[in-house]
C-alpha cells in the first residue's frame, strides 16, 4: 500500500469517527477544500466544520486509486440525521510532505435532503455585519 493509500484511509477513519487529532495530523497547515456547497481554506476551518455538521455519516463501497501525491476516491457517501441519503462522491486529494493539502469533493447536490444542503450552506456563511 502506497503512503498516499494509507493517508486516504486515515482520513476516512478520522471521518467516519470525528476525530480531530487525526485530522489534525494527517490536514498540511495551508489545506484547501472545495465541493460543491462548502470551500473552505486551512486546515482548522476544515476541522470547525466537520465539527459543526448537522449530521453524520460515512463512506461505503470505497474504491481508493492513487499515483505519486495524488488519490481519488469514489464512494457512496451516507447521510443519516433526521433525513436519510446516499450520494455517489468522488474526492480527488493532493499530497504533500505527508500531509493532505488538498481534497476536491464531487457529488450531484440533488441527492442530497434540501435541508442538508441549507445546513451544509450555513456551515461556511459569513455573519452579516451590523
Amino acid at each position: 500500500m502506497s503512503q498516499t493509500t494509507d493517508l486516504v484511509k486515515q482520513y476516512n477513519r478520522a471521518w467516519t469517527q470525528q476525530d480531530e487529532r487525526a485530522f489534525s495530523s494527517i490536514f498540511h497547515d495551508r489545506f484547501s477544500f472545495s465541493g460543491p456547497i462548502v470551500q473552505l481554506e486551512g486546515r482548522e476551518a476544515m476541522i470547525d466544520c466537520i465539527r459543526r455538521l448537522p449530521f453524520s455519516s460515512n463512506a461505503e463501497n470505497v474504491q481508493i486509486v492513487a499515483e505519486g501525491s495524488h488519490a481519488v476516491q469514489t464512494y457512496d457517501w451516507v447521510v443519516s440525521g433526521s433525513y436519510q441519503a446516499r450520494i455517489p462522491t468522488c474526492e480527488v486529494f493532493e499530497i504533500k510532505d505527508g500531509k493532505i493539502t488538498r481534497c476536491r469533493r464531487y457529488y450531484d447536490t440533488a441527492r442530497l435532503p434540501k435541508q442538508a444542503v441549507e445546513q451544509l450552506q450555513q456551515l461556511t456563511r459569513k455573519p452579516r455585519a451590523a
